[in-house]
C-alpha cells in the first residue's frame, strides 16, 4: 500500500502547478542480448525556456537497416541568438507508446534564421512507426 500512496502523491504534485518537474528518463534496450542498455534524460520542462512553436517535424524516415530517422527545422522567433534542446519520441502509430527518444543540441541559431536538425537512426527492423517532438527548450 505505501507504494500506491508515494504513487500518488508524486501523481497529484505533479499536477500542483507550484512543483518542479523532474527530467524524465528514457531506456532503449537494443535486439541483441549482448548490446548494452542506452539511456538519455530529457530535460525538465521549463515555460521560461519553451520553444517548442520554434520547431517543426519535416519527416520520420525508416530507413532500411539502419533504423527510424526524424528531421526537421527550428527557427529562431527570438531578437537574440539562441541554441535549443529538443527531444524527439519514436512512438508506436497505434497506442503513441514510446519506442525510443532522443535529445538533440542545435547550437546557435541567429535571430530569425533557420537550421535543419535530424536524429541518429535508432530500431533499425522496427516497421510502423511515427516520430513526435516532446519538448523543444531553448538552451
Amino acid at each position: 500500500m505505501i507504494g500506491t500512496g508515494a504513487g500518488l502523491a508524486v501523481l497529484l504534485a505533479a499536477c500542483s502547478s507550484n512543483a518542479a518537474i523532474p527530467a524524465t528518463t528514457s531506456t532503449t534496450k537494443p535486439s541483441s542480448a549482448s548490446a548494452p542498455t542506452t539511456s538519455v534524460v530529457v530535460p525538465p520542462y521549463s515555460a521560461a525556456k519553451n520553444a517548442r512553436t520554434d520547431a517543426r517535424l519535416v519527416s520520420c524516415t525508416d530507413n532500411p537497416g539502419t533504423g527510424w530517422v526524424a528531421s526537421g527545422t527550428v527557427t529562431n522567433s527570438a531578437a537574440t541568438p539562441r541554441a535549443y534542446v529538443i527531444a524527439v519520441d519514436i512512438v508506436t502509430a497505434t497506442g503513441d507508446t514510446v519506442q525510443a527518444t532522443q535529445v538533440l543540441h542545435v547550437p546557435t541559431v541567429q535571430p530569425g534564421k533557420t537550421t535543419n536538425w535530424a536524429t541518429t537512426p535508432a530500431l533499425p527492423g522496427k516497421t510502423g512507426l511515427a516520430c513526435v517532438i516532446r519538448e523543444v527548450l531553448v538552451g
